[in-house]
């Protein structure tokens, strides 16, 4: 009986896991993607901070430069709990910017993350529309492009 009431009381005093070093992942799955020409980069930030259009800001970024199945696909591992969003953009002619047209409009492919659109669908959504919560394991987002 002893031996059970010490196990008991090891139990309620050693200590938790209360998940402050746990990490979680996000797989990103980009569908839609017009042709197979330059690469696709996708940014990803930890706050509204910068987001959608600082690149320098952003937390982390990965370029995916195999298209050949009009699909691009991102890992972002090692992620503290909270809350994030990210950008897409296909940079089909590979010179490192976002193209846009004499209106100011994209030329190229974009998308954020929850496939998130802006209200009535003009500009970029803003982070609390895209943001998504990460916490101990893998968020998978599957989004399309636009074009």
């Amino acid at each position: 009986m002893n031996i059970i009431i010490y196990l008991f009381v090891l139990l309620l005093i050693a200590p938790s896991d209360t998940g402050a070093g746990s990490t979680g992942s996000v797989h990103v799955v980009v569908n839609g993607l017009r042709n197979s020409n330059g690469w696709v980069v996708c940014h990803i930030f930890n706050s509204e901070d910068g987001y959608p259009t600082n690149s320098k800001k952003a937390m982390k970024y990965i370029n995916d430069f195999d298209l050949d199945d009009m699909q691009a696909e991102f890992l972002f591992a090692g992620l503290k709990p909270g809350k994030y969003a990210f950008t897409v953009h296909h940079d089909e002619n590979g010179n490192k910017k976002m193209d846009k047209t004499f209106l100011g409009l994209p030329s190229e492919g974009w998308a954020c993350s929850n496939n998130a659109k802006a209200f009535l669908g003009m500009g970029i959504p803003d982070f609390d529309d895209a943001c998504f919560e990460v916490k101990d394991k893998q968020v998978e987002q599957v989004i399309k492009i636009n074009y």
